[in-house]
């Protein structure tokens, strides 16, 4: 799923505080930035924690022409660079004339404000718990595939594990509703460039370099009662919060936002300063002994707002990119991820999964490529080539070469269907899932044992390969099945089947068709999943015990999915002859070199027969034609109806649409249909009766 929404700022002066009498205290000023931000949500398991961001900001104060960061013209569909007029101010002025402003020394940041814990099951908000929970910056640096990739967050989770419910018992024995809750985190993926150096711990040494994306330079944790804005501290059960009618804030409540965002500690009074910038030792620490972009959280426990009851704070966290120039028409990137995870080492799993899936762009785990596939009608018989261009391909995100086998759907209604009822494969839900082929061929135990992880090969050290076979059912989703170890020489070509400069390895061939019925066919690739990566073995002592072991399981060196592994993925069954893993065909109509073997299919013609093309448009077909040949219809009585010339090299079958020459639908009864060839004088037609009933 995915969402666009977009907002700009040129509204800014009506959100400051209002006075008793409606009026406003302060005035804000548009900058005239809008954003425009597009959040994408996943349907697969692998992705199902993870909720993608995409922020594009851009400078509209004045007349403008959109550029990336990097100065170079944004274009178009056609190639057009992007430009528009300067934002309109709501009384109908434009900032400076309409020339804008140029801004330099911007910073981006954003709030996250989780609570663990909002509601029971039922939805009943009684049991909202957000006075007991915690918050954790993490970073790492890991390698995929050769690429280094950084990972920078901010968890959010409860503090002891227990829902310190406002009003409940302290036991925790008896806290309701539970236990055991998730973590919330939000990852920064992209950023805006740096415009000039930036010394992020102002020892002297450059951190990020003119150029660089900024990624996080600021991070600091809040505790919501204690908020920008607040005049003093605020309590759980109180009835009067900062910034609701009648309740003082704060006049500079904007600036302390700010400077919390670039990590300015200037101008602030005593409790401002203890309230949003931390030490690891409060009250203790030194001024020199704060790091004003990035708070500690070494000394929260001894933090007041900690120790109020129940033991906790309820999180908020600001993350912050900056600073960089801002000109009028340049627009930036600023992207991040929210994760969720069942405990902190799911979440670092999630996480490190959503950096590799953004690098990506946005792919997630990927089949094999997509088999080209050819098909050729013989009578009584269809033969379906591939080619194994899928044996040489990788997981794009992995860069395993984890191949499988291939299957081969067929259909008899155009790929509406792949299969009878019967063939339907059910969830343990009972929901349709998919169909089971018509046929499948995988590798055999041997060569799964034998191939090799990182390339499509079987001539690498033990360590480097599988070790195992791939079969049986799918141990994730077991109504799905990866193969029986069948081996592919059973439809391998003994010499290479070379067409339109496409060379196929495969063959299989259909007998199971009725000539001039349309058969629709798809060669799909699968691969063999992402196994967890490591098995535990039980090995029987001497003394009638057993004891685990834990071994690594090749197949999956770099531990994706850890720790419960991946179904195999397959490729789409296409939907149009456009795919090239999709072909229909026909059995039984190529060209012959006379006219002996004319057949009418289907013959009689049932309106309701599987050879209607659609409610409204029927057709006949006439089977086994020459290249060359001229198709008269007629009544009983002698009427010509319709009039078909055929023409072709490659087929043998020529189609009426069972309309008369004035447009006219023809009545249920018997017809006579007269075939010659166009070139030969008349003398040997083809003379035959087909009949039409409802």
């Amino acid at each position: 799923m995915d969402i666009y929404l977009e907002f700009d700022d040129r509204w800014a002066h009506r959100g400051n505080q209002v006075n008793t009498n409606n009026e406003y205290e302060q005035t804000g000023y548009p900058m005239g930035l809008r954003v425009m931000n597009e959040a994408h949500s996943y349907g697969v398991s692998y992705a199902e924690d993870i909720l993608f961001v995409t922020v594009k900001v851009r400078n509209e104060s004045g007349d403008w022409c959109a550029e990336n960061e990097n100065g170079i013209p944004v274009l178009d569909s056609n190639g057009n660079q992007i430009c528009g007029e300067g934002m309109i101010m709501p009384d109908g002025t434009k900032l400076n004339g309409g020339k804008g402003f140029n801004y330099s020394g911007v910073s981006l940041g954003f709030w996250n404000d989780g609570v663990i814990l909002t509601s029971d099951k039922y939805g009943n908000p009684n049991y909202w718990s957000s006075a007991d929970d915690y918050m954790e910056y993490y970073w790492e640096v890991f390698e995929v595939n050769n690429e280094r990739m950084l990972i920078s967050m901010a968890m959010i989770g409860d503090y002891d594990g227990y829902s310190n419910v406002p009003g409940y018992t302290m036991n925790p024995e008896l806290q309701s509703p539970g236990n055991e809750f998730g973590l919330v985190a939000t990852q920064l993926l992209d950023s805006p460039k740096a415009t000039n150096s930036v010394d992020l711990d102002k020892d002297g040494i450059i951190n990020i370099f003119p150029g660089e994306p900024l990624k996080m330079t600021d991070w600091h944790w809040l505790d919501w009662y204690l908020r920008p804005g607040v005049t003093h501290p605020e309590s759980l059960s109180g009835d009067c919060y900062a910034g609701t009618p009648g309740c003082p804030q704060a006049r500079n409540k904007e600036e302390i936002f700010y400077k919390i965002m670039v990590g300015d500690t200037t101008n602030l009074s005593n409790n401002e300063k203890a309230w949003h910038f931390h030490t690891e030792n409060p009250g203790t620490d030194l001024p020199e002994d704060l790091n004003p972009h990035f708070d500690s959280l070494e000394g929260i426990e001894e933090e007041m707002v900690f120790q109020r009851p129940p033991e906790g704070v309820d999180p908020l966290v600001l993350m912050t990119c900056g600073p960089f120039d801002l000109p009028v028409g340049r627009e930036v990137p600023f992207s991040f991820c929210i994760i969720f995870g069942q405990d902190k080492e799911d979440l670092i799993n999630n996480a490190r999964f959503a950096q590799v899936m953004y690098n990506s762009r946005y792919q997630g785990f990927t089949p094999p490529s997509v088999p080209a596939v050819h098909a050729v009608s013989e009578i009584n018989k269809v033969k379906i080539y591939w080619n194994d261009h899928a044996e040489s391909s990788k997981d794009v995100l992995t860069g395993y070469s984890d191949f499988e086998g291939y299957k081969l759907y067929k259909s008899t209604d155009g790929g509406k269907t792949w299969g009878q009822p019967r063939n339907m494969i059910f969830d343990k839900e009972g929901i349709f899932v998919g169909w089971q082929p018509f046929q499948q061929f995988d590798l055999s135990a041997e060569m799964d044992s034998m191939h090799c992880v990182y390339e499509p090969n079987y001539d690498c050290e033990p360590k480097l390969s599988r070790g195992h076979s791939i079969s049986g059912p799918d141990p994730y989703f077991p109504w799905f099945h990866p193969g029986k170890d069948t081996g592919l020489e059973m439809i391998r070509l003994p010499e290479p089947y070379v067409l339109e400069g496409d060379t196929f390895a495969y063959m299989f061939e259909d007998e199971n068709v009725v000539n001039g019925m349309e058969y629709t066919y798809s060669v799909v690739a699968y691969d063999m999943g992402v196994e967890p990566p490591y098995t535990t073995k039980y090995i029987q002592l001497g003394n009638g015990q057993f004891q685990s072991r834990v071994d690594t399981n090749f197949s999956n060196p770099n531990r994706w999915a850890d720790p419960e592994g991946y179904a195999y993925l397959e490729n789409a069954k296409g939907t149009t002859v456009l795919d090239k893993n999709f072909v229909q065909v026909y059995p039984g109509v190529t060209y012959q070199k006379d006219l002996s073997n004319v057949m009418v299919v289907p013959n009689p013609y049932v309106v309701s027969s599987n050879f209607n093309e659609s409610k409204h448009v029927r057709k006949i077909r006439f089977t086994n034609l020459t290249p060359n040949c001229k198709i008269k219809i007629f009544t009983l009585s002698g009427e010509l109806l319709s009039t078909i010339n055929h023409s072709s090299e490659s087929s043998g079958n020529a189609f009426w649409d069972m309309r008369t020459l004035n447009n006219q639908e023809i009545a249920p009864g018997l017809y006579i249909y007269h075939i010659e060839e166009n070139e030969l004088d008349h003398i040997n037609p083809r003379i035959g009766k087909f009949a039409v009933i409802r």
